[in-house]
C-alpha cells in the first residue's frame, strides 16, 4: 500500500495557533518547542501534529497515545502503536509528512535560485548530472533529482551522506505544487519478498 502524505501550509496561520498544543506532546518535546523562535517551532509542531494525524489516521490510536522515538541513524518511527513509519520535510511555509508500514522518506523542496551545477557535481549521480545538464527546464529537474536524493537518503536513514551502492527496492512519486516540489520513496516490500523467493528457488 502506498504512503499516505499530508500537507501544510505553516505561515498565516492565526495568531496563538500553537497555544495548548504543547499539552498532547511529550514534556521533553514541548520543552524543545518553547524554546525555539516561532517560525521554527510552528513547522516542527506542524510535523509533529501531521505525523500523529497519520498514524492515527491508519492505526486508530488516539494522537495522545502515540509514541514516537528516533533511530540511532537519526530516522524517526512509531514505538507505539509499532509497525508504522513516518518522515517529515518542510521548505518556504509547506510541511510535508509520510506515514506508511514500510520505511519512508519525504522531501519538499521551494524550487528557488541556488548554485544548481555546484550542488548537481557533489551530489548527482553521472548519469543524473548529465539529465540535468540536458533537461529543457533544468530548474525543474534539478528540484526532482534534489528531492529523489533527499527521500531516499531519508528513507534508508542515510541523510546526505553518500548512498549505498545498493539499494533496496524503492517506489518513488512526484508532484508539483506551484513553486514547490515533492517526491516521496517507500520501500517496495512486494519487490522485497519476490526477490527473496527467486533467490530461495534458485538454491533449492
Amino acid at each position: 500500500m502506498e504512503p499516505m502524505v499530508w500537507i501544510c501550509r505553516v505561515h498565516g496561520m492565526p495568531s496563538g495557533w500553537m497555544r495548548g498544543w504543547d499539552r498532547i506532546l511529550p514534556g521533553e518535546k514541548a520543552e524543545r518547542l518553547r524554546r525555539m523562535p516561532e517560525p521554527k517551532a510552528a513547522l516542527s509542531l506542524t510535523g509533529e501534529l501531521l505525523a500523529r494525524y497519520g498514524v492515527w489516521k491508519w492505526s486508530g490510536v488516539p494522537p495522545t497515545e502515540i509514541r514516537f522515538a528516533v533511530q540511532d541513524s537519526g530516522k524517526p518511527i512509531a514505538t507505539f502503536p509499532q509497525g508504522y513509519f513516518f518522515n517529515i520535510s518542510h521548505s518556504g511555509d509547506l510541511c510535508a509528512c509520510a506515514v506508511a508500514q514500510v520505511p519512508v522518506g519525504v522531501d519538499i523542496q521551494k524550487m528557488e535560485p541556488v548554485r544548481f551545477d555546484a550542488i548537481a557535481k557533489r551530489y548527482f549521480a553521472p548519469q543524473e548530472q548529465a539529465g540535468y545538464q540536458q533537461a529543457e527546464d533544468p530548474k525543474t529537474m534539478f528540484y526532482t533529482l534534489w528531492t529523489k536524493r533527499e527521500a531516499i537518503g531519508k528513507c534508508i536513514g542515510v541523510g546526505l551522506r553518500p548512498l549505498p551502492e545498493r539499494l533496496p527496492p524503492m517506489q518513488l512519486r512526484w508532484k508539483t505544487l506551484g513553486e514547490y516540489r515533492l517526491c516521496v520513496c517507500w520501500e517496495d516490500r512486494a519487490a522485497l519478498d519476490f526477490r527473496d523467493t527467486m533467490e530461495y528457488n534458485k538454491e533449492n
